[in-house]
Protein backbone atom coordinates (compact mmCIF):
# COMPACT_ATOMS: atom_id res chain seq x y z
CA UNK A 1 0.00 0.00 0.00
CA UNK A 2 3.06 2.28 0.44
CA UNK A 3 3.15 4.19 -3.47
CA UNK A 4 5.50 4.62 -4.53
CA UNK A 5 8.34 3.06 -5.68
CA UNK A 6 5.63 4.51 -4.08
CA UNK A 7 4.69 7.84 -2.93
CA UNK A 8 1.34 9.06 -1.20
CA UNK A 9 0.06 12.54 -1.30
CA UNK A 10 -3.03 14.09 0.34
CA UNK A 11 -4.91 16.37 -1.55
CA UNK A 12 -7.61 18.21 0.09
CA UNK A 13 -10.17 20.66 -1.71
CA UNK A 14 -11.08 22.26 1.75
CA UNK A 15 -9.16 22.28 5.09
CA UNK A 16 -11.84 22.81 7.99
CA UNK A 17 -11.93 26.03 10.11
CA UNK A 18 -12.26 26.96 13.15
CA UNK A 19 -15.81 26.05 14.48
CA UNK A 20 -16.11 23.24 11.44
CA UNK A 21 -16.05 19.75 12.45
CA UNK A 22 -12.41 18.15 12.28
CA UNK A 23 -12.11 15.31 8.96
CA UNK A 24 -11.90 11.71 10.36
CA UNK A 25 -9.17 9.67 9.92
CA UNK A 26 -10.30 8.04 7.00
CA UNK A 27 -11.53 10.82 5.36
CA UNK A 28 -7.79 11.67 4.45
CA UNK A 29 -6.99 8.80 3.67
CA UNK A 30 -9.63 8.56 1.10
CA UNK A 31 -8.29 12.05 -0.05
CA UNK A 32 -5.04 9.98 -0.54
CA UNK A 33 -6.61 7.65 -2.92
CA UNK A 34 -8.42 10.80 -4.51
CA UNK A 35 -4.78 12.55 -5.42
CA UNK A 36 -3.04 9.06 -6.25
CA UNK A 37 -5.96 8.06 -8.45
CA UNK A 38 -4.22 10.48 -11.76
CA UNK A 39 -5.07 8.18 -15.33
CA UNK A 40 -1.37 7.68 -15.56
CA UNK A 41 2.23 8.25 -14.56
CA UNK A 42 5.60 7.41 -15.21
CA UNK A 43 9.28 7.88 -13.47
CA UNK A 44 12.07 6.36 -13.92
CA UNK A 45 15.21 5.76 -11.25
CA UNK A 46 17.55 3.96 -9.89
CA UNK A 47 17.26 1.76 -6.54
CA UNK A 48 19.64 0.71 -4.48
CA UNK A 49 19.98 -2.49 -2.11
CA UNK A 50 22.10 -2.42 1.09
CA UNK A 51 22.82 -5.80 3.40
CA UNK A 52 24.09 -3.84 6.12
CA UNK A 53 26.58 -1.16 5.32
CA UNK A 54 27.40 -3.50 2.13
CA UNK A 55 25.65 -2.16 -0.97
CA UNK A 56 24.18 -5.76 -2.29
CA UNK A 57 23.17 -4.41 -5.74
CA UNK A 58 21.96 -1.76 -7.51
CA UNK A 59 19.18 -1.23 -10.40
CA UNK A 60 18.00 1.37 -12.39
CA UNK A 61 14.51 1.19 -13.79
CA UNK A 62 11.42 2.42 -15.26
CA UNK A 63 7.96 2.07 -13.56
CA UNK A 64 4.45 3.33 -15.07
CA UNK A 65 1.07 3.40 -13.36
CA UNK A 66 -2.28 3.31 -15.25
CA UNK A 67 -5.78 3.92 -13.18
CA UNK A 68 -9.28 2.96 -14.65
CA UNK A 69 -12.06 4.72 -12.37
CA UNK A 70 -14.79 3.32 -13.88
CA UNK A 71 -13.50 -0.53 -12.29
CA UNK A 72 -11.48 0.82 -10.07
CA UNK A 73 -8.27 -1.14 -11.38
CA UNK A 74 -5.06 -0.40 -11.27
CA UNK A 75 -1.83 -1.70 -13.10
CA UNK A 76 1.83 -1.10 -12.18
CA UNK A 77 4.18 -1.73 -14.66
CA UNK A 78 7.88 -1.91 -13.63
CA UNK A 79 11.53 -3.03 -15.39
CA UNK A 80 14.76 -3.07 -13.65
CA UNK A 81 17.82 -3.87 -15.19
CA UNK A 82 21.57 -4.31 -13.54
CA UNK A 83 24.55 -4.58 -15.03
CA UNK A 84 28.57 -5.04 -13.18
CA UNK A 85 31.97 -5.79 -14.46
CA UNK A 86 31.19 -9.63 -14.11
CA UNK A 87 28.51 -9.90 -17.55
CA UNK A 88 27.33 -12.81 -15.19
CA UNK A 89 25.80 -10.47 -12.75
CA UNK A 90 23.52 -8.52 -15.34
CA UNK A 91 19.62 -9.17 -14.52
CA UNK A 92 16.80 -8.24 -16.47
CA UNK A 93 13.11 -8.21 -15.10
CA UNK A 94 9.82 -7.16 -15.93
CA UNK A 95 6.81 -6.97 -13.91
CA UNK A 96 3.11 -6.69 -13.67
CA UNK A 97 0.83 -6.22 -11.39
CA UNK A 98 -2.83 -5.50 -11.64
CA UNK A 99 -5.50 -5.10 -8.75
CA UNK A 100 -9.51 -4.22 -8.88
CA UNK A 101 -11.14 -2.91 -5.24
CA UNK A 102 -10.43 -5.17 -2.35
CA UNK A 103 -9.32 -8.17 -4.43
CA UNK A 104 -5.67 -9.67 -4.27
CA UNK A 105 -3.57 -8.01 -6.83
CA UNK A 106 -2.70 -10.54 -10.32
CA UNK A 107 0.83 -10.33 -10.89
CA UNK A 108 3.43 -11.43 -13.92
CA UNK A 109 6.97 -11.91 -14.12
CA UNK A 110 8.36 -11.59 -17.37
CA UNK A 111 12.43 -13.05 -17.84
CA UNK A 112 14.41 -12.01 -20.95
CA UNK A 113 16.85 -14.87 -20.39
CA UNK A 114 13.79 -17.67 -20.90
CA UNK A 115 11.68 -15.63 -23.39
CA UNK A 116 8.30 -16.16 -21.42
CA UNK A 117 5.94 -14.47 -19.42
CA UNK A 118 4.33 -16.32 -16.76
CA UNK A 119 2.13 -15.48 -14.04
CA UNK A 120 3.35 -15.87 -10.13
CA UNK A 121 1.35 -16.41 -7.24
CA UNK A 122 0.60 -13.68 -5.12
CA UNK A 123 1.93 -13.94 -1.72
CA UNK A 124 1.29 -10.44 0.51
CA UNK A 125 4.59 -10.64 2.15
CA UNK A 126 7.09 -11.26 -1.05
CA UNK A 127 9.77 -9.05 -1.25
CA UNK A 128 10.55 -7.11 -4.46
CA UNK A 129 14.14 -8.60 -5.36
CA UNK A 130 16.00 -9.00 -2.31
CA UNK A 131 14.70 -5.52 -1.46
CA UNK A 132 12.82 -3.96 1.48
CA UNK A 133 9.70 -3.56 -0.18
CA UNK A 134 6.78 -5.68 -1.04
CA UNK A 135 5.06 -6.89 -3.97
CA UNK A 136 2.08 -5.01 -1.72
CA UNK A 137 3.77 -2.02 -1.53
CA UNK A 138 3.16 -1.08 -5.14
CA UNK A 139 -0.49 -1.29 -5.58
CA UNK A 140 -0.92 1.93 -3.58
CA UNK A 141 -4.07 3.14 -4.67
CA UNK A 142 -6.41 0.23 -3.71
CA UNK A 143 -4.37 -1.02 -1.04
CA UNK A 144 -5.72 1.60 1.32
CA UNK A 145 -9.06 0.10 1.55
CA UNK A 146 -7.36 -2.64 3.35
CA UNK A 147 -7.52 -0.84 7.16
CA UNK A 148 -8.95 1.10 9.32
CA UNK A 149 -7.91 4.26 10.35
CA UNK A 150 -7.51 6.49 13.64
CA UNK A 151 -6.41 9.45 14.71
CA UNK A 152 -2.82 9.37 16.95
CA UNK A 153 -2.36 13.09 16.64
CA UNK A 154 -5.49 14.84 15.24
CA UNK A 155 -2.95 18.13 14.76
CA UNK A 156 -4.09 19.45 11.34
CA UNK A 157 -0.29 21.00 10.71
CA UNK A 158 1.02 17.93 10.85
CA UNK A 159 -1.53 14.68 11.68
CA UNK A 160 -0.26 11.06 12.94
CA UNK A 161 -2.85 8.25 11.68
CA UNK A 162 -3.29 4.80 12.66
CA UNK A 163 -4.11 2.34 10.19
CA UNK A 164 -5.32 -1.69 11.23
CA UNK A 165 -6.24 -4.13 8.86
CA UNK A 166 -10.21 -4.46 8.46
CA UNK A 167 -11.50 -8.19 8.91
CA UNK A 168 -13.03 -10.25 6.45
CA UNK A 169 -10.58 -9.21 3.41
CA UNK A 170 -7.54 -11.04 2.23
CA UNK A 171 -4.67 -11.21 3.99
CA UNK A 172 -2.30 -8.17 4.04
CA UNK A 173 1.30 -8.26 5.14
CA UNK A 174 0.95 -5.33 8.22
CA UNK A 175 0.05 -5.52 10.88
CA UNK A 176 -0.08 -1.82 11.60
CA UNK A 177 0.26 1.10 9.95
CA UNK A 178 1.55 4.22 11.83
CA UNK A 179 1.18 7.70 8.91
CA UNK A 180 2.78 10.93 9.23
CA UNK A 181 1.56 13.45 7.36
CA UNK A 182 2.47 17.36 6.69
CA UNK A 183 -0.07 20.23 5.44
CA UNK A 184 1.57 22.04 2.43
CA UNK A 185 -1.41 24.49 1.69
CA UNK A 186 -4.61 22.57 0.89
CA UNK A 187 -2.61 19.30 0.45
CA UNK A 188 -1.00 16.78 2.83
CA UNK A 189 1.93 14.99 1.92
CA UNK A 190 2.44 11.31 4.04
CA UNK A 191 6.29 11.82 5.20
CA UNK A 192 7.15 8.63 7.03
CA UNK A 193 5.69 5.37 7.29
CA UNK A 194 6.20 3.11 10.38
CA UNK A 195 4.69 -0.66 9.21
CA UNK A 196 4.84 -3.63 11.33
CA UNK A 197 3.91 -7.33 10.60
CA UNK A 198 2.58 -10.05 12.79
CA UNK A 199 5.75 -10.87 14.02
CA UNK A 200 6.32 -7.44 15.59
CA UNK A 201 9.17 -6.66 13.01
CA UNK A 202 8.94 -2.91 11.88
CA UNK A 203 9.99 -1.07 9.10
CA UNK A 204 10.24 2.09 7.77
CA UNK A 205 9.55 4.16 4.94
CA UNK A 206 10.64 7.78 4.50
CA UNK A 207 9.64 10.27 1.63
CA UNK A 208 12.18 12.64 1.08
CA UNK A 209 12.48 15.80 -1.12
CA UNK A 210 9.46 16.78 -2.63
CA UNK A 211 8.67 18.34 -5.96
CA UNK A 212 5.61 20.13 -7.57
CA UNK A 213 4.97 18.20 -10.44
CA UNK A 214 1.89 19.71 -11.15
CA UNK A 215 -0.64 22.47 -9.55
CA UNK A 216 -1.46 20.32 -5.82
CA UNK A 217 1.00 16.81 -6.72
CA UNK A 218 3.66 16.37 -5.43
CA UNK A 219 6.12 13.46 -5.91
CA UNK A 220 9.24 12.67 -3.90
CA UNK A 221 13.15 12.49 -5.21
CA UNK A 222 13.86 9.79 -2.18
CA UNK A 223 12.50 6.86 -0.71
CA UNK A 224 14.24 5.25 2.08
CA UNK A 225 13.54 2.02 3.35
CA UNK A 226 14.61 0.62 6.52
CA UNK A 227 14.60 -3.19 7.55
CA UNK A 228 16.47 -3.96 10.81
CA UNK A 229 20.39 -3.73 9.82
CA UNK A 230 19.36 -3.44 5.85
CA UNK A 231 18.06 -0.48 3.90
CA UNK A 232 16.85 0.56 0.30
CA UNK A 233 16.69 3.74 -1.45
CA UNK A 234 15.26 4.25 -4.41
CA UNK A 235 15.96 7.33 -6.56
CA UNK A 236 13.61 9.32 -8.82
CA UNK A 237 14.13 11.04 -11.87
CA UNK A 238 11.38 12.96 -13.99
CA UNK A 239 8.19 12.59 -12.79
CA UNK A 240 5.25 12.72 -15.65
CA UNK A 241 1.86 12.65 -15.36
CA UNK A 242 0.45 11.66 -19.36
CA UNK A 243 -1.00 9.37 -21.36
CA UNK A 244 0.31 5.82 -21.21
CA UNK A 245 -0.59 2.97 -23.82
CA UNK A 246 -3.20 1.10 -22.04
CA UNK A 247 -1.91 -2.25 -24.23
CA UNK A 248 1.33 -1.67 -22.33
CA UNK A 249 -0.17 -2.93 -19.14
CA UNK A 250 -1.47 -6.19 -20.84
CA UNK A 251 0.71 -9.29 -19.70
CA UNK A 252 1.66 -10.42 -23.33
CA UNK A 253 3.33 -6.75 -23.80
CA UNK A 254 5.93 -7.49 -21.39
CA UNK A 255 7.48 -9.42 -23.68
CA UNK A 256 7.52 -7.83 -26.92
CA UNK A 257 7.59 -3.98 -25.64
CA UNK A 258 9.34 -1.91 -22.94
CA UNK A 259 8.73 1.36 -21.08
CA UNK A 260 10.58 4.26 -22.62
CA UNK A 261 11.57 7.40 -20.38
Amino acid sequence: MIRALFVVVVSISTIPQQGLAAPEAAALVRLAQEQLSVDSESVHGEMKIYKGSYLHRTYSFMMGRLWKPDTRAEFLRVEFETSTDDSSMHSNYRYLLKRERKDPPSQWLYLPALRRVRIVPYQPDDRLLQSDLLFYDMTSINAYDDYHYRFIKDDLSAPVIEGTPLTGGFVVPYEKLELHLERHGDTYIITEITAANNRGEKKQFQFLQFVEIAPGRYRPQLLVVKSADDRTEVVYHEWSFHSLDATLFAPTQLETRVLRP
